[in-house]
């Protein structure tokens, strides 16, 4: 992968590209939240914005080359703002996926809708939680409910001032920890790939002139097709448009019979085989998808990563599962990996919380460092290191504090942010190193490991019911932001693990990272309240139980049901198969599982077994990361490496993945149209009062 890393000056920081982004994600996010919302159950299919940023680039290579200059790190920061408000795999594609208004739908939509969403919520809110964080004004929340008018704003005004407080302490937190501690070391230090950022900086990279001939160089060399590697680059964008098509002309023409020819679009494929061989092996995960990328993907991470996500995903998911389930070991109808005597999926927070144990322990030097600046400053990447732990400092406070004067034991809602943010830690390494798959919704699991500890410390009591404010906000903080749409797990736009690709496109292409970090912070801060605003706006006239956001999100994370259902009306809100004793002793075993592994490749130079692979191999063999993935991944490195060399091997991988992934989302563009024009936009006119 081209790249550069050496920037020679600090750049400038503009006031005027400041308020351009600032206004851009304003617009961006009301064109995006009206185009999601209101296209109903076509939410999954047009996530908000819709342009690819292919197109874009190519429009500032050719004002580049009329004179007409677009920096980088404005670039970068754009990026990112269309990132928001596309999906969090934006650098790689470009295409729909989970994003910014999942987050607020998730969070704050949820609570705004508590009063009326559950049906059954009403009576144990007003005991569990203060009105400043679920608004329980009837007439005020039926508004925004069921739609009618102007919203309330003497009710709203708290809950956004509280929600925007609470999303913006995720930003104070995650960025610096990344920007200026992980970041660097997982560039400098362990030389990780950034995959998710592979399209976009190879890209950038042949648009911009290099940085030896500065502005006045070569713009637009990725359309220069007499350069090799920019040919095969668009020969695989050719590729991906192709395979592709089939699905944008399902969703742009339903009636056109292409049946299963359009897989799930996007280059992916379900592969379905189970009914084959379920009587020889029984739960086995042979279920999967081929995905075009993430089987290149295989092929250009370490050779050790991708061998060890094989071998483990394969014993588990075609030899562990089958074999304990014809010995008579799990109990019908239970997933082999929610039981004993190998409950690989409730080892998975404990994996997590391993990989963050190995990160934090190889980056200690970094915290030291890091501390001793709040007494002798210093920069990192240009940025004030007393700036950063400052605002880590500021956001932690924040964070911690408004869920404590909630109504939360300070106690409890330190262990809660602790568990929470180291594995989001170890997520933020997966995003790193390997796919997007990373510590996604694991606030269903992670709450489960602080309830045992206030029971046994009396801050509540282990059997439901009861009425406890304490065991609530526990609950809620859980719910609220680690679901699958959470802001502080891995599908969280400005938590740690969207950071992390930032940081590693912006190092890729040789932008001033201070410069980068400044203005999507500034920018961050400007748009969550407003983004909030515009939410209690829109939704009071049009009522976002008519909407998609309910019917796709809220009715589907259970975020209120979290606070009540996690001990105080039951104990039933995603609480496993096993006893919580139990879980936590897989929780232990998972993580010493990942320690040992990262320590035995320190002690020996022939341990191949990759801490991260283990990790990812605990999912099993199915899902998107599946087995076939991984054959085809592994088998192109070594064919390609014995005939090319391993240098051209990754020569012609990496443009063959970003022209690949950039074709698969280019016509995205047009669906978006679609959905906007045909959909939204009259649903918006239909509904609005």
């Amino acid at each position: 992968m081209s790249s550069v890393e050496v920037v020679p000056k600090k750049a400038r920081i503009s006031i005027g590209e400041i308020i351009a982004l600032i206004v851009i994600a304003w617009i961006c996010f009301v064109w995006g939240f009206l185009t999601r919302s209101l296209s109903l159950t076509k939410y999954w299919v047009v996530t908000g914005t819709f342009i690819p940023y292919i197109y874009l680039l190519l429009l500032v290579g050719y004002l580049g080359k009329k004179g007409i200059v677009i920096n980088k790190e404005f670039f970068v920061a754009l990026m990112y703002v269309l990132a928001l408000f596309t999906a969090k795999w934006y650098y790689f594609s470009g295409s729909s996926e989970v994003n910014f208004y999942n987050n607020i739908a998730g969070s704050f939509s949820s609570a705004m809708c508590g009063w009326h969403f559950p049906t059954w919520a009403r009576e144990y809110i007003s005991h569990l939680i203060p009105a400043w964080l679920i608004p329980q004004d009837d007439y005020a929340t039926s508004l925004y409910y069921n739609g009618g008018g102007d919203p309330v704003w003497s009710v709203f005004v708290g809950p956004i001032v509280a929600w925007s407080l609470i999303l913006i302490s995720i930003v104070l937190i995650s960025w610096p920890m990344i920007f200026q501690i992980f970041g660097p070391h997982w560039w400098e230090v362990e030389r990780l790939q950034f995959p998710m950022a592979i399209p976009a900086i190879y890209t950038i990279n042949e648009v911009y002139p290099t940085a030896e001939s500065g502005e006045k160089g070569e713009w637009l060399r990725l359309t220069n097709l007499k350069i090799t590697r920019n040919k095969i680059f668009w020969i695989a964008f050719a590729v991906g448009l192709i395979l592709n098509a089939p699905y944008i002309a399902t969703q742009l023409f339903p009636a056109i019979p292409l049946g299963g020819v359009i897989g799930g679009g996007y280059g992916t494929y379900p592969i379905e085989l189970y009914s084959l061989v379920q009587d020889v092996l029984p739960n086995a995960q042979i279920n999967t998808s081929l995905v075009i990328y993430n089987a290149l993907l295989y092929a250009i991470f370490p050779i050790d990563l991708s061998l060890t996500i094989t071998i483990i995903g394969l014993l588990i998911g075609f030899v562990y599962r089958p074999l304990v389930t014809r010995a008579g070991l799990i109990p019908p109808g239970v997933d082999p990996g929610a039981t004993w005597p190998f409950p690989h999926s409730e080892f998975r927070i404990g994996t997590y919380l391993g990989l963050a144990a190995i990160i934090l322990w190889t980056t200690r030097g970094r915290w030291i460092k890091a501390f001793k600046s709040l007494s002798k400053d210093f920069e990192v990447e240009g940025i004030s290191m007393r700036l950063g732990m400052i605002m880590m400092i500021i956001g932690t406070i924040m964070f911690i504090g408004i869920w404590t004067a909630a109504g939360g034991n300070l106690f409890m809602m330190i262990i809660w942010f602790i568990l929470f943010t180291l594995v989001n830690i170890g997520g933020a390494y997966y995003y790193a190193a390997a796919f997007w798959y990373a510590a996604d919704c694991h606030g269903y699991q992670t709450w489960r490991y602080g309830f045992p500890i206030g029971a046994a410390l009396g801050i509540w009591s282990d059997t439901p019911p009861q009425i406890n404010r304490a065991l609530a906000i526990y609950g809620f903080a859980s719910s609220s932001m680690g679901t699958c749409v959470g802001p502080y797990e891995s599908n969280g736009l400005f938590s740690q693990s969207l950071a992390t690709v930032t940081y590693g496109l912006a190092k890729g292409v040789g932008a001033d990272i201070r410069k980068v970090f400044t203005y999507i912070i500034i920018v961050l801060i400007a748009l969550i309240p407003f983004a909030l605003v515009v939410n209690t706006y829109i939704n009071c006239h049009v009522g976002i139980a008519n909407t998609g956001e309910t019917g796709m999100d809220i009715n589907w994370w259970g975020v209120v049901a979290g606070a009540i259902d996690t001990g105080n009306r039951g104990l039933t809100w995603s609480v496993g198969y096993l006893p919580l004793w139990q879980q936590w002793i897989a929780l232990i075993i998972g993580a010493a599982i990942i320690v040992v592994v990262g320590w035995l490749r320190t002690v020996f130079p022939w341990f191949f077994l990759h801490p991260l692979g283990v990790l990812i191999g605990f999912d099993g063999s199915g899902g998107w990361k599946g087995w076939p993935n991984m054959i085809i991944g592994i088998t192109l490195r070594v064919i390609l490496e014995r005939t090319l060399g391993p240098k051209r091997t990754m020569e012609y991988l990496v443009p063959i993945i970003a022209g690949i992934a950039l074709g698969l989302g280019a016509l995205y563009l047009l669906v978006g149209i679609s959905v906007m024009t045909t959909t939204s936009i009259p649903n918006l006119m239909a509904l609005w009062k």
